[in-house]
């Protein structure tokens, strides 16, 4: 593969790298990506059987020390689940495991004497993100990797089918997700687990192809889709970490209807103005002046290592309010208006830029693509702009 990356990424560069790649083994793969992210490739597994090939074949390259895995226990797995990773960690010496739990608790009847047994049952949104989305939000926050290896494939069907080996995290558009067994059937990954006599959840035998919680996981049909048998009774065909941005929406919604505080991060920005669906066209699109326009979300790690630098920037152009103003919109709250889609914008991952610019007879849109640093930015700035000079800036 010849190909500098960086993040953030375009989409067009992302496609050239997908397609650089499409041609490339799994083992190929690996190798790439180790090379390509040295001490920040992390991989993310439930010891799944995509899962076990990959961390076989990290252990076969004699790469698997360099890579730590990472695991998220809800404290509600299955006892058959607790035992099998110990026994991964037995055979492959080499693992450098980190698991991550609901913040607080160690054991499941800790967590449901404090949260009900139930919750799974009544609030699955809230439960979602106690158990998953904030113990990798938080695995995330203190490894800081640049990108992670999934087992996830496009046969296993729902959101997954629009896969690529490389994505963009959508929860830091700085990293990215690799999943290098894309292409793969669940008869590929079975024939590859019995031909190296890899190790497997013991609970396949008995009729469970897709394995999560206790009370969410059923034995189906030989024949039946491989994640039919997973979020029994919750109309939810993927893990909470991989759709962040809808289920914390969702959850907000539910924390309001069963009234209980869920508190969001905050994010400081002292010369911001922030937008909403309401204020949108007021503020951002009837402006008589440029706007600097953040989309971001204060749960996303990224706006949140970008806040404040973006709380910098805002402060360094305050001076020239007459002629620019930052504003942010945080898109956990509100959809983008109709009327800024139908003049470009479009948010695939946070936080995404826009310069505004009124300066001419009609508006002109124009995406940030740089790096999210002080200087990547306020340079781009000065050159969309003929009023943005380092003389004319607070420093």
């Amino acid at each position: 593969v010849n190909f500098d990356i960086h993040a953030p990424l375009s989409p067009n560069e992302l496609k050239e790298l997908n397609t650089q790649l499409s041609n490339a083994n799994v083992d190929e793969i690996l190798r790439w990506a180790h090379d390509q992210f040295p001490n920040k490739l992390v991989q993310l597994t439930s010891f799944g059987p995509t899962g076990m090939v990959v961390l076989h074949k990290l252990y076969q390259l004699g790469i698997l020390s360099d890579v730590p895995v990472v695991t998220i226990d809800t404290l509600h797995l299955f006892p058959e689940t607790y035992n099998f990773m110990n026994d991964v960690g037995a055979r492959y010496k080499a693992m450098k495991l980190s698991v991550h739990s609901p913040n607080g608790f160690y054991d499941r009847p800790e967590f449901d004497e404090h949260y009900s047994s139930n919750l799974w049952k009544t609030n699955p949104d809230k439960y979602a993100y106690l158990s998953k989305l904030e113990p990798m939000e938080r695995a995330m926050e203190d490894m800081r990797p640049s990108a992670l290896l999934t087992g996830r494939r496009k046969t296993q069907g729902g959101e997954r089918e629009k896969l690529t080996i490389v994505e963009v995290d959508n929860l830091d558009n700085r990293r990215f997700k690799i999943n290098p067994l894309v292409e793969w059937t669940y008869d590929d990954v079975w024939s590859y687990i019995r031909k190296h006599k890899i190790p497997y959840n013991p609970l396949h035998d008995r009729g469970y192809k897709s394995i999560g919680d206790v009370m969410t996981t059923v034995p189906i049909d030989p024949n039946a889709d491989e994640r039919s048998g997973r979020f029994v009774g919750l109309n939810k065909t993927e893990c909470g970490m991989h759709s962040h941005l809808e289920k914390i929406h969702k959850m907000k919604e539910e924390a309001e209807k069963n009234k209980y505080e869920f508190i969001a991060p905050t994010l400081e920005c002292t010369y911001c103005e922030e937008a909403d669906a309401t204020n949108f066209d007021e503020i951002v699109l009837n402006a008589k002046r440029d706007i600097l326009l953040e989309f971001y979300s204060p749960y996303c790690s990224g706006c949140q290592e970008m806040a404040p630098i973006y709380d910098k920037i805002a402060f360094a152009l305050h001076s020239l309010y007459e002629k620019i103003t930052v504003v942010r919109f945080d898109i956990t709250e509100n959809e983008i208006p109709q009327s800024g889609k139908d003049v470009g914008m479009d948010v695939e991952v946070t936080p995404s830029l826009y310069l505004v610019q009124h300066s001419t007879p009609s508006i002109e849109v124009a995406l940030f693509e740089g790096g999210h640093d002080f200087g990547s930015l306020m340079e781009w700035l000065e050159l969309k702009t003929s009023y943005i000079t380092p003389s004319a800036m607070q420093v």
